[in-house]
This record gives structure tokens, sequence and C-alpha cells, in this order.
């Protein structure tokens, strides 16, 4: 599950209706020139973003009836970010810029369950430095689709990870509508074939962020 930073695996069994991916015309061998017009949309999407707030809904193709609901922070060039989960199990990963922690808040003791994760799992290689370069972080744009006014953009990742749930591949697709596009949804695929899913909504793009959002220190939890 190291696709989209470690995401946890579902606890719960629910019942909302399934995030579907984005239905788009794959485009067959794409031009040089169109993958290298959507990288530079990437880099300067990213290279651009400063604070993001953001509902999310989180599916996972190997449990496609059951959906994880909360709100995503991120800062960048910094790498911090925060997904905190709030239904059906209340469990948070946070990245300091330092380290990155996945910590099951549903566990009764101490701080709850706490996992260290890879500084650069999935999506966290996006969030950090500046200026942001996909080949610096291991990402190549293999195809680009286009969909009902959205732009699909699929990642290849050109970085092999030791252990076995690596990231295998990334896909992005944005909101064509208005001057600047917005992150609608992004998937990742971990080298087990299985593809996690998120779509963001209430996108709230350069919000204050208090500055303690982003401390966890294992030992040391408080309330978020």
């Amino acid at each position: 599950m190291l696709a989209l930073l470690a995401m946890p695996a579902m606890a719960l069994a629910v019942s909302p209706t399934p995030v579907q991916p984005v239905l788009a015309k794959q485009v067959a061998a794409a031009p040089a020139s169109t993958l290298a017009a959507a990288t530079r949309q990437i880099e300067t999407y990213f290279n651009s973003l400063t604070t993001l707030q953001a509902s999310f809904v989180q599916t996972q193709t190997d449990r496609p009836r059951e959906a994880q609901r909360g709100v995503v922070y991120i800062s960048r060039p910094t790498g911090q970010f925060l997904w905190q989960y709030v239904s059906p199990v209340k469990q948070k990963i946070v990245g300091t810029g330092t380290a990155v922690y996945y910590v099951d808040q549903s566990a009764t003791r101490g701080d709850g369950q706490v996992t260290q994760l890879p500084l650069d799992a999935g999506l966290g290689r996006l969030l950090r430095g500046a200026p942001l370069s996909l080949s610096k972080v291991g990402l190549r744009v293999t195809k680009v689709s286009q969909a009902g006014g959205q732009r699909v953009i699929d990642l290849l990742s050109t970085q092999a990870r030791q252990d076995q749930q690596g990231l295998r591949g990334m896909s992005l697709t944005f909101n064509a509508a208005g001057k600047t596009p917005v992150l609608a949804s992004f998937a990742a695929t971990d080298t087990l074939g299985v593809t996690t899913q998120i779509s963001l909504a209430a996108h709230q793009p350069g919000v204050k962020l208090a500055k303690n959002l982003f401390a966890f220190t294992p030992g040391v939890y408080r309330e978020r």
C-alpha cells in the first residue's frame, strides 16, 4: 500500500457509492511534445502550490465497495502533509517534512498504533523540494487522455523499490475549466496490482495552515 503515501488498508466495510475512475479515451503513442507539455503542467502545478486544504474520498480496487473519507492538508515545498481520515475509522498519515507516520487513532493505548513510512512513498515524491522535477523524483509521463473537460496524465515510476509494495504507476486528473487547472483526483497502482483512487473536492489553495498542524513525535500525540 505504499503507492499513495502508504495509504492504510480500509479496516471496516461500508456501503457508500464507490468512487469510479474517470473514463477517458486513451491516446496511444502520444507525441513527445504532448508528453513534454504534460510534464510541464504537473511540475508547474506543484511548483506553484504553497498550501492546500481539500476533502477527499478514497477507494481501492481490491475493496471497491469500501470508502474512506477525510480532509487533506498540504504544504509545499517543505513536504509537510496531513491526511486526516474521519470515516469509517479515524486515522491519519502525517508528514512532518523529515519523517512520515501512519497513526491508527482508533487504538486506545498511548498515541495509537504508529508506523513510520518511507519519506518518498507515492505522492510524497511530488510534495518535497523546489523546484519539482519529475525525472529527479523517478516519474515519467507515458500517456495523456482527455475526457469531459478533464485531462488525465499517466506516469510510470522509474525508481525500483526493494519492498513489494512500491509504486508502479500513477495517474493525475486535472479539471481543465478555468485558467488554473485543478487537481480533481489521482490514483496509484502498487507492484501488487492494487490501485488506490482519491477524489478531491472543496479545494482551498493558498489557505493559511496552523504551524503545528504537521507536528508529530511518536509518544507525544495530541488530538488534531
